[in-house]
């Protein structure tokens, strides 16, 4: 707030440090769920963008996201999907299919289909944000890959298409155990929605013998 007063009484409204410093505000709003709040901040951001940038400059698109996770939070999905949508065809136009923005982009975009029940899109997207992640980070970044495909396993264990659901989970344990060893901390996730997804199907000893092996790895991690 002290940065954010000081930077409206001594710098213009169009100026971008004043709308960098607005964005950050919003951030930590958003991040302590003081919705309203981001989304003032969010919005003079883009506003002040705008006019300095223009209407698709690449500068917008985590503005973008976050108002589009905020419309989502207050159950406007269309809006938040048309705002998201923008952000994605600015990434596109600027870096194409390929680029790294698109992951979180689509994953958002197949989270807020879902809320609109519009579930063909919403698997779509998520598997098109999962094998862009597998493109751009399988190699060099492989933890990068969890979150885009944790999500999608998950959205299949809520459509109840378990047997995706478990395919999803064992390809992001192999990955991790592949590329970072059987012990890394990052594998407790997929472990235990695995262990989950098995037990629902009756495999209820190999669900246990995961549930074990993340344990174990979180006492290690201790």
């Amino acid at each position: 707030r002290r940065a954010t007063n000081i930077a409206h009484k001594t710098l213009p409204p169009t100026s971008e440090v004043f709308a960098g410093t607005l964005f950050r505000s919003g951030a930590f709003y958003y991040r302590i769920a003081d919705y309203a709040r981001a989304k003032k901040c969010f919005s003079t951001t883009l506003s002040i963008d705008e006019q300095n940038r223009g209407h698709d400059s690449v500068e917008h698109i985590h503005t973008l996201q976050y108002l589009g996770l905020i419309l989502d939070v207050e159950k406007d999905h269309a809006a938040a999907q048309k705002v998201l949508d923008r952000a994605i065809r600015i990434a596109e136009s600027h870096e194409g299919p390929e680029s790294p923005m698109l992951i979180s982009l689509w994953r958002d975009s197949g989270t807020f289909a879902e809320n609109m029940k519009q579930y063909d899109r919403a698997e779509s997207e998520l598997k098109k944000s999962y094998k862009l992640a597998l493109i751009q980070n399988k190699d060099e970044k492989p933890g990068d890959c969890v979150d885009p495909m944790v999500d999608l396993g998950r959205y299949y264990v809520r459509r109840r298409k378990l047997d995706k659901a478990e395919r999803i989970f064992r390809e992001a344990i192999q990955l991790l155990e592949e590329a970072l060893g059987y012990s890394d901390y990052l594998l407790v996730i997929p472990l235990r929605e695995l262990a989950e997804v098995l037990s629902w199907v009756g495999q209820i000893e190999e669900s246990q013998k995961l549930e074990r092996r993340a344990k174990r790895i979180e006492d290690d991690a201790r």
